[in-house]
């Protein structure tokens, strides 16, 4: 990722852009300072609160996180939801692998953890999109 991350920049003339492979629970800080830190569907990988604390002491005062995440499927609560969650399960198991273990759904939500966390002002923007899949990319996601 952080090669692709990096041609990308070259691409797009970027010239400001550093690439440290670590831990996000393990970011040293003199990584630096920032105003923002983004994270794309992985926070619940991460041991959240460990996170938050790192971050604590490398986002400046008045900044924040953005945490962006797909949770269609990981909390199915709808008809469809329930649906492609059964053709998953009907094609790899009831246990959902990740990588060389299994994947656990948090028994918290992210809201929870950071409300108790340093960022625990939490604005929840939620933006309604449709997908169209295939039975092939549902077993896959």
């Amino acid at each position: 990722m952080l090669a692709e991350a990096a041609r990308a920049a070259s691409l797009a003339d970027v010239r400001n852009a550093r690439w440290v492979e670590a831990r996000a629970e393990n970011l040293p800080p003199e990584i630096g300072r920032f105003r923002l830190v983004t994270m794309g569907r992985s926070f619940h990988w991460m041991d959240r609160d460990r996170v938050l604390a790192t971050l604590a002491d490398i986002v400046t005062p008045g900044g924040g996180l953005v945490i962006v995440n797909d949770n269609c499927l990981v909390r199915p609560a709808t008809d469809w939801q329930r649906a492609i969650e059964e053709v998953q399960a009907r094609f790899l198991g009831t246990v959902r692998r990740a990588g060389s273990g299994v994947f656990v759904p948090p028994a918290e939500s992210h809201e929870s953890v950071l409300r108790r966390s340093p960022f625990r002002h939490v604005e929840r923007i939620v933006f309604e999109f449709e997908r169209k899949w295939t039975a092939d990319q549902i077993v896959g996601y």
